[in-house]
């Protein structure tokens, strides 16, 4: 929702960020536009303003956003119509800093300069900041009293359908507003689910109708007797996935758990394939086709993708890994320990296939037709190997990765783990873009790649910047 009726930035406001919405109310008739001028400094006489004056940008509307030079800088502005050149009264406000936004302890090298793309934004959570296309910083998660720290490690920071931010950290999951100000949170004690979450993980995605998914674990003691016979290369317990979907009240509106279904597959092997299985399915996706209501779960210690039906929550098929020959399963070994499977509109599945149990196999980017009918199977229809450079190699990628489809059919990829090289590419194969999230250490000033690195997600629409900008969300308050 725009709330044009505000001044923005507020007076004497603190802002955590550069790309900043600049606005007047909708009160003041100007045949010609609008001119917002900007000066670094903190002025209250118009003279000295006009001769500190660093921007200066013409809106047919009496909003705009503009991208400030620096972060840790107090600035003064003004909007003069251009029928009258009535001038307007002098606001101030002032952007905070960060080591975050410290460009020589954390940054984002660019690699390959933008083709496309290139008024794009990047969210980096290793480095849990938004920078533009030429690694320019415009945007810090600030810290939150009581729960998050600058100097502490998150994942999947991404912005909603709805102009907000989310992110995981410390076993729950987080929705915050532009300006970093608490609007939901999960919580671990809900009593409402009748199992117990160890943790939430790896996805959690705010939906178009406004509904939370969250994708968390729980650890059972598999109940199957005859196991006992496996004596101590059988866990005490295993790691299983539940889909949540809470309302903004926090209500649970909807459940799934994995463990039903992988009990079961594990309880029809004999004690030969119990040895070689792996117990631990580590569910580390999930992506909701919202349109088709149908789910895909990523199963990554057994290389398996269960689709889903919602809200039914019947198995409708398994893509990838099978536990033994006669499983009738389709797509095993298309895609090895695999992160960030989604789907488009095309019937296509998706993913970042980390590939560790082919050894000297990089990562690759791979994208598969879905079968039409029970006698097709998973097709592999376009594949693109990460041979970024030559610490490709050395490095090995066990963890982390992100691919996700632009709308002009690219793909923004991001490879996780030791070497977070982020990059976009295209059908063609061609690289439009490529970056690498890297840091220094108090012991040593030479800059290393971001290990804390784990997705990546961008913002590539002036529709999706402009309601990251002016969304205005009710936060949180602390009764909740």
């Amino acid at each position: 929702m725009l709330l044009r009726a505000q001044t923005m930035p507020a007076e004497g406001s603190k802002l955590n960020y550069t790309l900043v919405g600049f606005s007047i109310p909708a009160n003041t008739k100007a045949a010609a536009g609008y001119t917002f001028e900007i000066a670094k400094g903190t002025y209250n006489n118009v003279e000295h303003f006009k001769s500190h004056i660093i921007i200066t940008r013409h809106s047919k509307d009496t909003k705009t956003i503009i991208e400030l030079p620096s972060f840790g800088t107090d600035y003064t502005w003004r909007i003069v119509t251009d029928s009258n050149n009535k001038i307007q009264k002098l606001y101030h406000f002032s952007t905070l800093t960060s080591p975050l936004v410290d460009n020589t302890k954390f940054r984002l090298r660019i690699i390959q300069k933008a083709k496309a793309h290139k008024d794009a934004y990047i969210f980096s959570d290793g480095n849990k900041v938004l920078y533009n296309m030429l690694g320019k910083p415009v945007w810090f998660l600030p810290d939150i009293p009581g729960i998050f720290k600058y100097d502490q490690s998150l994942r999947d920071l991404k912005m909603t359908p709805q102009g907000t931010i989310t992110f995981q950290f410390a076993n729950n999951d987080y929705e915050v507003s532009y300006d970093g100000k608490l609007i939901w949170k999960t919580d671990l004690t809900d009593s409402s689910l009748g199992y117990h979450i160890t943790t939430y993980h790896h996805e959690f995605t705010r939906l178009a109708n406004g509904h939370y998914l969250l994708l968390g674990d729980e650890m059972i003691q598999l109940p199957l007797k005859k196991w006992d016979t496996l004596q101590n290369k059988r866990p005490k317990e295993s790691q299983f996935g539940i889909i949540l979907e809470y309302d903004a009240n926090n209500k649970l509106l909807w459940k799934w758990r994995s463990a039903p279904y992988f009990i079961n597959e594990f309880a029809s092997l004999d004690n030969s394939e119990l040895e070689k299985a792996n117990w631990h399915t580590h569910d580390n996706s999930l992506y909701f086709d919202e349109k088709n209501k149908t789910m895909y779960m990523g199963c990554k210690d057994v290389s398996s993708i269960l689709k889903i039906s919602y809200p039914e929550g019947k198995i409708i098929a398994r893509y990838g890994e099978k536990l033994k020959q006669t499983d009738m399963g389709t797509g095993d070994g298309l895609f090895c320990k695999q992160h960030s499977a989604r789907t488009n509109s095309k019937g296509e599945l998706y993913l970042y296939s980390n590939n560790i149990c082919k050894p000297q196999t990089i990562p690759t980017l791979v994208v598969m037709k879905e079968p039409t009918n029970p006698k097709d199977t998973l097709e592999t229809v376009w594949e693109f190997t990460c041979d970024m450079d030559s610490n490709c190699h050395k490095s090995g990628f066990p963890s982390g990765g992100t691919l996700f489809e632009l709308k002009d059919g690219s793909f923004l990829a991001s490879m996780g783990s030791n070497y977070g090289i982020a990059f976009i590419v295209n059908r063609k194969k061609e690289v439009l873009w490529s970056a690498l999230p890297e840091k220094t250490m108090p012991n040593n000033p030479e800059w290393q790649p971001m290990t804390e690195q784990y997705k990546v997600s961008i913002i590539d629409n002036q529709q999706a910047l402009e309601k990251l900008i002016w969304a205005k969300p009710k936060l949180l308050t602390p009764k909740q």
